[in-house]
């Protein structure tokens, strides 16, 4: 494409390796949602009447409270994944549409420069 400075070859491999990138994303993706793990919110810990902790104020006898806090790992791993999984598809979405607009501009300008307007 004299005309633009563009080489035609160059748009269409860069469709092409943008396309490449969101189908990575779909499997990365896929991947990610594979490794998801079903956690509910974790309920609060109720304030029980008694004494459960190590000392007059503390409730609990450990560093993770009056529970070893896996529930709440869990969740927060899941919630972490759900993000990533929305990401990834964002990404995907986003390059799918990029690659797509690459090779119309570039079939656009091989029209162009077929019908000699440049």
């Amino acid at each position: 494409m004299s005309g633009f400075g563009v080489d035609l070859e160059h748009l269409y491999n860069a469709a092409d390796y943008v396309s490449d990138a969101a189908i990575l994303a779909s499997r990365a993706q896929t991947g990610v949602r594979n490794n998801q793990v079903d956690a509910p919110r974790p309920l609060p810990i109720p304030d029980l009447p008694w004494e459960f902790g190590i000392g007059p104020n503390d409730s609990a006898g450990h560093v993770f409270g009056s529970t070893l806090g896996f529930d709440a790992i869990a969740f927060a791993y899941s919630q972490h994944v759900d993000a990533m999984v929305n990401h990834l598809g964002e990404l995907q979405e986003s390059a799918s549409s990029g690659s797509r607009a690459l090779t119309s501009v570039a079939k656009l300008y091989e029209r162009i420069d077929e019908a000699g307007q440049l």
